[in-house]
C-alpha cells in the first residue's frame, strides 16, 4: 500500500522506496511551530483517531437487535426489508506511485485507491476498505472483504433474512441484493428496482458528503496496510451464483408481486 507524506511537515520519519514524497509545504515561512512539533501532533492525533474514535464511532452491527434497528430504518424509509447496510466504492485520488503505477490507474485514466464503504440509511459508515488501488474492481475488493465473509457466515448458521445492498457491479448472492437488469415496466423486477434504487442513494450521500468536507486522501488506517495491489478486473454483472438469483427471486415474489 502506498502513502504519500509531506516531509517538510514529518522530516524524521523514514520514507519507503514505493512513496513519493512532496517537499514544499505552502507558505511554511508563516507557521510557528517547529516541524518536529507538527509532526508529533499529526501522528498523536491519528493513532487516536484510529484507536480510540475508530472502534467508537465505525461499528458494523453483530446483534440480532443491532440489525433489526437498521433494518427498521431502511423499511421505514424506503421500503427495502432485510437491509443492514448500503455498500459502494468511491475513488480517492492520489499522486501516481513509484512502484505498480499502473494497478492505481483506474477506468477514468487518473491515479487512486478505491475505497469500499458500507453505511445504515442514516448515513452511519458501518465498515470501510481501503487496501486496495484504483484499477481493481468492486466486485473484487467486496469478494476479498472481511465484510463478505462474516456476512455469508452468518446466512451459512441461519440468518438468511438480512443482507448488503450493492449496485450492479457486485456479485447477485443470498446475503447481496443488487438489481434485476433490463426489469420491464409494471413488473415486480421492476418494483424492486425502485426500491433498490431508493434504499442505495444513502451510500451515494454518504460518499457525497465524505468528499464534501475534503478529507485527507492520502492517510490511510494503519492497520488496513496488508494486502498488497492486485490488479483484478472482473466484469460487472448479472454474473450470480444460482443460490444468489434464487435468494432475489423469492425476496421480489415476496415485497413486490
Amino acid at each position: 500500500m502506498t502513502h504519500y507524506v509531506l516531509n517538510s511537515i514529518i522530516p524524521n520519519i523514514q520514507i519507503p522506496n514505493n512513496v513519493r514524497a512532496i517537499s514544499s509545504m505552502g507558505q511554511s515561512y508563516n507557521v510557528s511551530v517547529s516541524q518536529q512539533s507538527v509532526s508529533r501532533a499529526i501522528m498523536e492525533v491519528a493513532e487516536a483517531i484510529v484507536n480510540v474514535l475508530g472502534p467508537r464511532w465505525i461499528k458494523f452491527p453483530v446483534t440480532r437487535n443491532e440489525k433489526n434497528i437498521i433494518k427498521a430504518r431502511f423499511m421505514e424509509a424506503v421500503n427495502f426489508p432485510g437491509t443492514i447496510g448500503a455498500m459502494d466504492c468511491t475513488h480517492v485520488a492520489i499522486l501516481a506511485p513509484v512502484q505498480e503505477e499502473h494497478n492505481y490507474i483506474n477506468r477514468h485514466g487518473s491515479h487512486s485507491k478505491n475505497v469500499q464503504l458500507v453505511c445504515d440509511y442514516d448515513l452511519k459508515i458501518l465498515n470501510i476498505n481501503a487496501r486496495y488501488a484504483g484499477a481493481t474492481h468492486d466486485a473484487y475488493i467486496f469478494r476479498n472483504s472481511v465484510i463478505n465473509r462474516e456476512l455469508e457466515r452468518c446466512y451459512n448458521l441461519g440468518d438468511q433474512n438480512t443482507w448488503f445492498i450493492g449496485d450492479s457491479g457486485y456479485p447477485q448472492l443470498p446475503w447481496v441484493m443488487t438489481p434485476v437488469l433490463h426489469a420491464l415496466p409494471d413488473t415486480p423486477e421492476f418494483r424492486y428496482n425502485e426500491a433498490h434504487i431508493r434504499a442505495q442513494n444513502c451510500i451515494e450521500r454518504c460518499n457525497a458528503v465524505l468528499k464534501g468536507r475534503r478529507l485527507d486522501p492520502d492517510f490511510e488506517i494503519p492497520d488496513l496496510q496488508r494486502n498488497n495491489i492486485v490488479n483484478a478486473q472482473i466484469p460487472p454483472n448479472n454474473y450470480a451464483n444460482i443460490d444468489g438469483r434464487n435468494a432475489r427471486d423469492v425476496f421480489i415474489n415476496q415485497y413486490f408481486t
